[in-house]
């Protein structure tokens, strides 16, 4: 019981992760976007 509780816990820590660096990349990518357009 207490070690599925625990593997609950670090599978929505490390989903929570990824959905930090996917929002981060996604921020990146449109900044870049956004520069490659000011620069053409």
């Amino acid at each position: 019981m207490h070690q599925s509780w625990l593997r609950f816990f670090t599978d929505m820590i490390s989903f929570k992760l990824l959905l930090q660096i996917l929002q981060l990349n996604q921020r990146i990518s449109t900044k870049n976007l956004m520069c490659k357009i000011e620069i053409n």
